[in-house]
């Protein structure tokens, strides 16, 4: 009795641990969405915790050590995907091959297929059986077929694991799947309900575009240009009668001309460039680290992209133009200044007649002009 009492305290202190583990992934996916970055630091940290637990084994027998590295290996690899699996599986091996002795090659052998089931459970149980408790005993019982690694140990050795050690290993594998699976499945949820809640405070739900309040935010948190010919621009645009498109078509079809329209633009620029939908149909480009000349030719390519190819729906094709007002500054005014100094811009293309560009800014470049006068002759 006191010695499985023993083999119990070892043996929760790792899945202790990995109760710690999920919550550091939960701080984990509050700072970044980029699932490889979630997948590197918490195949790292679940491999921190496989090595943690050899140094704190079960000496069963001379080189004979009984841990949890395997759960946590298989863990990492199930919620984590093949490099979770691989860099907690990675570590867990090198820490075994170290420590050596007459069970090493059973050891490593029983790591490498922890490994291999955790993202074999991940991919062909967990999407089948949802997040319901079955689905971790099932990734108990996966994580478990490490323990055929004992038949590599000699035969006394390894009928005497079998009868004293393996079921008690059974049985901590299939309490910490379900258990940390419950608690990781838990955190899983409260990190997307985190996220769609940021989308909905930060995207536009029909273009899938910035909304004002992340333009403004994005546009705060630019970087000054290093270049001294360079500075930020303004790119605001609307579509030419597009209550005409509304009444006429429907607003379905209007829906689906702002999305077309966000695509193709989305499509040119540049990954620094902020792209958003002001309302209804006005939208905003913010492009820092920019020439006038850049502006100018980014600005003209975008009204060609929406006029040279018209949109198809089921009813046929729609001709579509954008009027486009731009204000390029050397340094960076508060952003409703610098806004309403490219909506004046996009005025005077209206009053040139739509499907054109107008510039806001004084002494502008000689492309500046010369993509104006090409506008304003496509729509004499």
């Amino acid at each position: 009795m006191t010695s499985l009492l023993k083999t119990a305290v070892i043996l929760i202190d790792p899945m202790l641990l990995a109760i710690a583990v999920i919550y550091i992934y939960g701080f984990i996916v509050r700072l970044t969405s980029k699932t490889w970055v979630h997948q590197a630091t918490m195949g790292f940290t679940f491999g921190i915790g496989a090595v943690l637990a050899m140094f704190t084994p079960i000496v069963f027998a001379d080189g004979i050590i009984i841990d949890m590295r395997s759960l946590l290996v298989g863990l990492s690899g199930a919620f984590f995907g093949i490099p979770g699996a691989i860099i907690a599986g990675a570590m867990g091996l090198a820490t075994r091959f170290y420590l050596g002795g007459t069970g090493a090659a059973s050891g490593m052998l029983g790591i490498a297929i922890a490994a291999i089931a955790g993202p074999i459970w991940a991919y062909k149980v967990r999407n089948r059986m949802s997040k319901s408790a079955l689905s971790y005993v099932v990734l108990g019982l996966v994580i478990s077929s490490h323990l055929i690694a004992v038949t590599v140990l000699p035969t006394e050795m390894m009928w005497k694991l079998i009868y004293e050690i393996v079921p008690v290993l059974l049985a901590f594998n299939l309490v910490g799947a379900v258990l940390i699976g419950s608690l990781m499945s838990r955190e899983e949820e409260l990190a997307a309900e985190n996220i769609a809640l940021f989308n909905a405070a930060t995207t536009d739900p029909l273009t899938r575009l910035h909304n004002r309040r992340s333009a403004v935010a994005a546009y705060d948190a630019m970087p000054p240009p290093i270049e001294s010919d360079h500075g930020t621009a303004m790119l605001c645009f609307d579509v030419d009668n597009f209550k005409a498109v509304n009444d006429t078509f429907g607003h379905v079809l209007g829906d689906k001309v702002l999305a077309e329209i966000s695509t193709r633009i989305g499509k040119i620029l540049r990954p620094s460039d902020v792209f958003s939908r002001l309302g209804g149909d006005e939208f905003l480009i913010i492009l820092p680290s920019v020439t006038e000349e850049e502006t100018c030719r980014i600005a003209e390519r975008c009204r060609q992209i929406i006029a040279q190819t018209a949109i198809v729906d089921s009813g046929g094709a729609m001709s579509v133009t954008i009027s486009i007002g731009a204000e390029w500054l050397s340094d960076r005014p508060d952003f409703l200044t610098f806004v309403a100094r490219a909506d004046e811009a996009l005025y005077q293309a209206k009053k040139l007649g739509r499907n054109c560009v107008a510039f806001a800014w004084e002494n502008t470049a000689n492309v500046a002009q010369a993509l104006v006068g090409k506008s304003q002759e496509r729509i004499a």
